[in-house]
């Protein structure tokens, strides 16, 4: 013959009541032993990443210039030089090969 179910919540009841009193009679103090306790490490979480910039794949100086985070201006001037006012793609021999427009005065 089974145990009833209503006597079984009831054991279940005094099984916790008892365990719950233990607990709290007993204490939860952790061990001082340096060998079983060690104070927690603080781990620093990094703060997270900005959020990529979206650059055109496209070979022209304003996408080169995205890609390099710098202004289209800055960009023709250190791959072209002063006084470049555009650039077009023209090939690629161990880099890419650009055509730098200028503008002459006399």
């Amino acid at each position: 013959m089974s145990t009833p179910p209503h006597m079984q919540l009831f054991y279940f009841a005094v099984g916790f009541a008892i365990a719950a009193v233990l607990v709290f009679i007993i204490g939860c103090t952790p061990s001082t032993d340096s060998a079983v306790y060690r104070q927690p490490e603080i781990v620093l979480i990094p703060p997270p990443l900005p959020e990529p910039k979206m650059c055109c794949a496209a070979l022209i100086p304003s996408c080169e210039a995205c890609k390099e985070n710098i202004s289209v201006e800055y960009w023709l001037r250190n791959t072209c030089g002063e006084g470049a006012t555009d650039a077009e793609y023209a090939g690629w021999d161990d880099g890419p090969i650009w055509m730098c427009l200028t503008t002459v005065e006399n």
